[in-house]
């Protein structure tokens, strides 16, 4: 009715996710989340869409998947077509944050590293991302661990 024609979510992973099932969704109504989320339907050409995270390592507003749930189901919908047109990563944006959440999206991101690269060598991808994401909890100034 709105003729929306973009979409352009600001937030954390959650808010992006949701913005690439929208971007989906709106074209094709009558399906559920679960027709796409589950395979029960092919992934049509979505609303093109940008990306802003305010949220450090969500990693949504840079790739092809949305993971969604509804309480007790998690799912990932994957294709290269809901992959944000653009990302706007502001890092001042992330001053503002409270610290816990920072530590949070440093755990969050170290355990989607270790999800995909985890080889225990001192040369590996996880590793190296690992040891770059402990300094930098360390050394944030507002956290004492």
């Amino acid at each position: 009715e709105e003729n929306i024609d973009f979409l352009l979510p600001v937030g954390g992973g959650a808010v992006i996710d949701v913005a690439k099932y929208a971007s989906v969704a709106v074209k094709h109504n009558g399906n559920t989340w679960e027709d796409f989320y589950l395979g029960n339907q092919p992934i049509p050409t979505p609303l093109p869409m940008g990306a802003i995270s305010t949220v450090a390592a969500s990693g949504s507003e840079n790739s092809p998947d949305s993971v969604i749930g509804n309480g007790e189901l998690k799912r990932t919908m994957s294709d290269i077509k809901i992959r944000p047109l653009f990302a706007i990563i502001d890092p001042e944006l992330l001053y503002t944050l409270p610290p816990h959440i920072t530590a949070a999206g440093a755990a969050d991101m170290i355990g989607h590293a270790h999800e995909r690269y985890f080889t225990p060598t001192p040369d590996n991808y996880f590793t190296h991302l690992f040891k770059i994401s402990l300094r930098s909890i360390l050394s944030y100034e507002k956290i004492h661990i």
